[in-house]
């Protein structure tokens, strides 16, 4: 804790709140509660290798094998584009790109699941037109064709978060440090680290130095993730690909291709494991020659459920935690940002779906 003896000169700026993590929820919810005229500091130590830097950012309406509606995706997909959109003209930068995904049909039964989906009312206004065999890039293995799926994107991540960066280092409201948990110590409806006092620390850090002691109940998982970034002169291809791994194209025939999933490690290293399952699975999608550029592994802070916890402490509610967004992160975080700072400032509700308070039921 911080030395009870330490000058009042060392504690003399009085904020609303510390956000510890400038990764995707920490820039999105200190977003939020700026624009709503709230005081804050970012504590982050500016690291490459967090899940929100390595993270592809594809934002897409459809989940998993089952193809389902992805959870709130009407709600949360307009609302996040129209928050990204608001802070790149905040920052004068363009990060957030709308873009057709195409799903590539793995046999004749998985095209008759697609079609079958796509006759449900709910999933209509996501799924576009078919697409033939013989309609896609000569490089592209599709003996079955695909479809496409409307309202997707993707967002450049490491673009945004630098922005973003830049944008609160203006406003002076970011620091370059890290939060310990022994540098933190609290009064009766305040906490101090170093020289802040503020009502709150929110804890926004991704799956690194989540405060177990107030927060030992929610059941995290940690899913590393690795993805590869090719160079291919011959692939010319301007939506998402989708068949077991996704192509993304980042432009000058670059092309990024995740993603891999191991559980519980906390090793952030790329493994030649990895690279080689992906470029398998690459090599099952086209038929052009390419290069691997760069090759990025980071852990996911998950859930059981596949929700984020969003919510103050029950031992301590000068605490707080915006985490576990996992691979759907950049399409939840704008909205439940906005959320939870209305909640910080205003005490309005937080859904229950992201509420802490639904582990303790």
């Amino acid at each position: 804790m911080i030395d009870s003896n330490a000058s009042q000169e060392n504690r003399e700026e009085k904020i609303d709140f510390i956000i510890a993590g400038q990764g995707l929820a920490g820039s999105l919810l200190a977003h939020s509660l700026l624009k709503k005229n709230a005081t804050i500091r970012i504590i982050d130590p500016v690291e490459s290798n967090t899940s929100s830097n390595v993270a592809a950012g594809i934002i897409h309406p459809v989940t998993g094998r089952r193809i389902v509606k992805s959870w709130k995706a009407d709600v949360l997909i307009p609302f996040a584009e129209y928050i990204y959109n608001e802070i790149a003209l905040l920052t004068k930068l363009e990060f957030f790109h709308p873009v057709p995904i195409i799903e590539i049909y793995q046999s004749i039964h998985h095209r008759n699941d697609w079609m079958s989906r796509s006759e449900d009312i709910l999933m209509q206004h996501f799924i576009g037109d078919e697409i033939a065999s013989k309609d896609f890039d000569n490089e592209v293995l599709a003996p079955f064709g695909g479809i496409q799926i409307k309202q997707t994107a993707w967002l450049d991540v490491k673009k945004f978060l630098d922005a973003c960066r830049i944008y609160f280092l203006n406003k002076g409201c970011f620091i370059t440090d890290k939060i310990h948990e022994n540098e933190i110590s609290f009064g009766e409806n305040e906490v101090h680290w170093k020289q802040l006092t503020a009502k709150k620390i929110i804890y926004c850090n991704g799956s690194t130095d989540i405060p177990l002691v107030f927060f030992n109940q929610l059941p995290f998982h940690f899913s590393k993730g690795e993805i590869i970034e090719i160079e291919s002169p011959t692939l010319r291809i301007n939506s998402i690909l989708n068949k077991g791994v996704f192509i993304l194209p980042v432009g000058n025939n670059r092309y990024k291709v995740g993603s891999t999933f191991s559980w519980d490690t906390n090793d952030t290293s790329p493994t030649e494991t990895g690279k080689k399952q992906l470029t398998d699975d690459l090599n099952r999608m086209i038929m052009s020659g390419y290069k691997v550029l760069n090759h990025w592994a980071a852990i996911r802070p998950t859930t059981n459920d596949r929700r984020p916890f969003v919510g103050l402490s029950e031992t301590k509610n000068q605490i707080g935690i915006f985490n576990g967004l996992g691979t759907k992160g950049v399409m939840i975080a704008p909205y439940y940002a906005e959320q939870f700072a209305d909640n910080l400032l205003f005490n309005h509700p937080i859904d229950e779906e992201v509420s802490i308070n639904r582990i303790r039921k």
